[in-house]
């Protein structure tokens, strides 16, 4: 989605906002899928995979889950999550100012988190763990009803396949590192707030309640 960056003076620095079109509710990809009949949905996913094999290379990283796509007027997937840019210069070194990335977490974590923060940013530089990513999320946004469609694309670009027992894994692993990072950001929210009586400057996201697993497919490891 053609977006702007624009820079404005504030107080202690400077604040940079991304300006895009209005993406309206129904045209994102999630929205698009609770009510859409088996083939339209199953042609969206699979662009949603192919368009993930093309791009996501060593150079390239692309958080690529349903809900960073809108569905254009000719069914064309447009991409407009793009305030992560994660990609790498030749060579590896990742352009991405991690010190920015961290910065919304509570400053005692940051150190941790900064030892892992590379791995964490190279699994989006893999097709299959991203397709992966892809497919947990499906879960999150109660759309597991589309996880065999997607299962079916994704594989034709991966080995070794994709199975729906290791995307419950996955999501497993995932729901319960997500949901401890926003705890710890609310707390971090609250003693900047109400003890050290200081703004603060992050937008969280609202409580999120994780949608139910579907089951895996009978035989699936």
């Amino acid at each position: 989605l053609d977006t702007e960056v624009r820079g404005l003076a504030a107080p202690g620095g400077l604040h940079v906002y991304l300006l895009q079109p209005f993406v309206p509710r129904e045209r994102v990809l999630t929205t698009v899928l609770r009510d859409a009949p088996p083939e339209r949905g199953a042609a969206l996913l699979r662009r949603l995979a192919d368009a993930v094999a093309a791009v996501v290379d060593e150079r390239v990283g692309l958080d690529a889950q349903a809900a960073n796509w809108a569905v254009d007027d000719g069914d064309r997937l447009v991409l407009f999550d793009v305030s992560t840019p994660m990609l790498r210069a030749p060579g590896g070194r990742q352009e991405l100012d991690l010190a920015i990335f961290l910065s919304i977490y509570p400053w005692a974590l940051r150190r941790v988190l900064r030892r892992v923060a590379g791995g964490v940013m190279a699994q989006y530089h893999d097709p299959r763990t991203v397709l992966l990513d892809v497919a947990s999320n499906l879960h999150k946004e109660e759309l597991g009803r589309w996880l065999p469609a997607f299962l079916a694309a994704a594989n034709e670009h991966v080995a070794p396949a994709l199975t729906a027992g290791e995307v419950q894994r996955y999501f497993r692993r995932d729901r319960a590192l997500w949901l401890a990072l926003q705890r710890l950001r609310r707390a971090d929210r609250a003693w900047q707030r109400v003890v050290r009586r200081r703004a603060y400057p992050f937008l969280l996201a609202p409580p999120y309640r994780y949608g139910p697993m579907t089951p895996p497919e009978e035989g699936s490891p």
